[in-house]
């Protein structure tokens, strides 16, 4: 067998097929380099100072003294390495056939490529519960602009470029308003609200990159966070957490996860289960894949495994109210693409799969998952090719919301979250796509809101301002008509039993409709039609 002569390039990661394509006969390590990675010994996949890590470039656990036999605690021996490869700029390689048990360690810096070959990591989620396993930091310090900007800049939803933002690169901007209180929540998880927030891209000129939301008639804080341009790409682990043991009452949102605060990062090919423990414990997740504060993220054909639905005990105050726990969570970003990644478990006594709060420019494609949720809203939400099952999208938020070529099989196909206002501000189109309920007809939904206009959430509500519906398919197959045989609604109307004047909640003002074979009756915040 030939083989062609291979240098290796700073940074660069070994492959099978770069492995294959090794001359015979270049040194002697050279020579006896397996055709698989897992292959490697642990002398073969660490290259030292002054001998092979100029060749190979890469670094491993074992290298830091990882055991890998899945009990002894290899945290700090991977912190190590991550440490090391951080400072050298080289890429982390993983045995594939270990497993990592991480206990005793928090906040593992990955700045480097990283390939985890499959390997399976198992962390304990009760030491130190409120930091990260691993953490992706920003990588450039944030650019606080407040005490200079903020009685003078203005922000409102038609700036296309702010001059006094100029001149610092390209930055992701996090704009604030104290003396505003949005996302009032209504309900057993009620609270007092957030303030004014939004994010948004900008270029060294200064234009804005992303459309604003807000106008603005105070600014209280200006933060810029410089985006790193080189893309890091992390693959291939499997993780395992053990289910936290806190007090279900007044345990905080558990963050013993993969956070991620730099932007033009590419997850993939990585998968998440819970072990979960036999007593009623555990706070609820924050995101085992969590993003703050990014812009331009990838998750891609990973799998994540919803967390069993925890409630308040008797004792709190607030009995059979659900904590929400997520598996994917984007905060306070832009730019974020999920594709091709699905969840394990569809049993409806679980928790959702992905949430966000303060994000734009979302793209879900190719997902199968229980549910979609956004909370604190969603801007320019775009979902395609994907599959619903238990619950479809849960929503608020404005912009351009898309639905399209999707499958939901629950209840209803999209529902406007009641305890924000089922408020979506802006534009609803639904295309090409299928409703599956197994129900009894009075609980099938094509689109849920409910607002009954007596609660202030700290903005105007709509249920949207242009709905477009085309080739919207209901398979009632499962339909119980027993009790009720009239036809489904498609906009069920709950926002009329409350004259309170001071509260208004305003429908769309046109609905475009295209179905090949239904029966169309339109009333003003009721649209009808005839599904059998």
């Amino acid at each position: 067998m030939s083989y062609k002569r291979k240098t290796w390039i700073s940074g660069e990661i070994i492959t099978d097929e770069a492995l294959n394509n090794i001359e015979n006969g270049i040194e002697s390590l050279e020579r006896s380099i397996p055709t698989h990675v897992s292959q490697l010994t642990n002398d073969q996949k660490f290259v030292s100072e002054n001998n092979l890590k100029q060749k190979l470039n890469f670094v491993t656990y074992e290298d830091f003294g990882a055991v890998g036999d899945g009990v002894t605690d290899d945290g700090p021996a991977i912190f190590n390495a991550h440490t090391y490869a951080n400072e050298n700029k080289l890429p982390v390689c993983a045995n594939g056939s270990k497993t990592y048990f991480i206990s005793k360690v928090s906040k593992i810096p990955i700045k480097t490529n990283t390939n985890w070959n499959g390997a399976h990591f198992i962390i304990d989620e009760d030491y130190e519960p409120t930091a990260a396993v691993f953490d992706i930091p920003r990588g450039t310090p944030e650019i606080n602009l407040t005490d200079q900007l903020k009685d003078i800049i203005t922000i409102n939803k038609s700036v296309k470029n702010i001059s006094l933002l100029a001149g610092y690169g390209n930055c992701l901007v996090d704009i604030r308003n104290s003396n505003k209180k949005q996302f009032i929540r209504k309900g057993g998880n009620q609270n007092n609200g957030v303030d004014q927030t939004d994010v948004f891209c900008i270029d060294n000129e200064g234009n804005v990159l992303n459309d604003i939301q807000w106008d603005f008639e105070n600014v209280t804080r200006v933060r810029l966070y410089p985006i790193l341009q080189e893309m890091l790409v992390i693959e291939n682990g499997n993780f395992t957490s053990i289910e936290n043991t806190a007090n279900i009452d007044t345990g905080s949102y558990n963050k013993r996860n993969l956070n991620c605060t730099r932007s033009n990062v590419i997850i993939r090919n990585c998968s998440h289960k819970n072990i979960e423990n036999e007593e009623d414990l555990g706070s609820p997740s924050n995101g085992f894949f969590y993003f703050w504060g990014c812009s331009n993220i990838t998750l891609e054909n990973c799998i994540v495994h919803p967390r069993k639905t925890r409630y308040y005990s008797e004792s709190s105050g607030k009995a059979g109210v659900a904590r929400g726990s997520y598996e994917i969570r984007t905060d306070n970003s832009v730019n974020i693409v999920i594709r091709d990644c699905r969840c394990s478990d569809f049993d409806s006594t679980r928790w959702g799969c992905h949430t966000s709060n303060f994000t734009k420019d979302v793209l879900a494609e190719n997902c199968k998952f229980n549910r979609l949720d956004a909370h604190q809203g969603v801007y320019n939400f775009t979902a395609r090719d994907c599959t619903l099952i238990y619950k479809g999208f849960l929503l608020i938020g404005g912009g351009q919301l898309l639905i399209e070529n999707c499958k939901v099989f629950g209840n209803r196909f999209l529902e406007l979250r009641e305890d924000y206002g089922s408020t979506w501000n802006g534009t609803i189109t639904i295309r090409n796509s299928k409703h599956i309920p197994s129900c009894n007809r009075d609980s099938v939904r094509f689109i849920q809101y409910k607002n009954l206009c007596d609660w202030d959430f700290g903005y105007d509500c709509h249920i949207c301002n242009q709905l477009t519906i085309e080739n919207y398919l209901l398979d009632d197959s499962g339909v119980d008509y027993s009790k009720n045989s009239n036809s489904i609604p498609i906009i069920a109307n709950y926002s009329t039993r409350n004259t309170n004047t001071d509260f208004k909640y305003y429908f769309p003002t046109s609905i475009n409709l295209t179905f090949d074979s239904f029966i169309l009756n339109i009333v003003f915040g009721n649209v009808k039609f005839n599904a059998r």
